[in-house]
């Protein structure tokens, strides 16, 4: 299930000017009466999802040859700067962890990220697959995309020449600058 920034939007304001009791209807049509802390638990909630604005940027990374992992690395970050400069927060792990593991001498697979990404992703508020070569191969996509239908993310699948047409559907979500 996806919820609409502007159905949420629309209950926040809602539960912001309610008087207490709040009466709302139940998932099973029976009215519901929420006392002032579980409105002060409800307002939380909805200001935690409307301030969510970050992007994930998942792509395949993976790969026994270290020249396909480091065009990977470049195409990512190309991907990710240019969905930057139409004004989205953009998250990409592979961005974001590389440097970070070939400094450190980091695994680069999915066992060792995927608690790392769950975290993250857990904050994002959409999820979009990059479609580089591979893409439907990749276990770490494969394991990211699990986890953000878990969390009921809008997802959304680009190849890098149609990040523009991607760029219209994340502004349907109310992410990102002016176009």
């Amino acid at each position: 299930m996806t919820i609409s920034l502007e159905s949420v939007q629309k209950i926040k304001n809602e539960v912001e000017s309610a008087k207490t009791p709040l009466t709302m209807f139940g998932t099973d049509s029976k009215i519901v009466e929420l006392p002032p802390q579980q409105i002060l638990d409800l307002k939380s909630i909805l200001d935690s999802y409307t301030a969510r604005t970050v992007i994930y940027l998942a792509a395949p990374y993976s790969d026994p040859l270290p020249e396909v992992r480091v065009l990977r690395f470049n195409l990512i970050n190309q991907a990710a700067s240019f969905l930057m400069r139409c004004g989205f927060h953009i998250y990409s792990p592979i961005s974001h962890t590389h440097p970070i593991a070939i400094a450190g001498g980091l695994p680069t697979g999915w066992n060792f990220w995927e608690g790392y990404d769950t975290a993250v992703l857990s904050m994002c508020r959409a999820f979009v697959v990059l479609k580089l070569p591979g893409w439907d191969r990749s276990t770490g996509v494969a394991g990211e995309t699990k986890i953000a239908t878990q969390l009921h993310l809008p997802m959304y699948w680009s190849f890098v020449h149609e990040l523009d047409k991607l760029t219209e559907s994340l502004r349907q979500l109310g992410l990102g600058g002016p176009a």
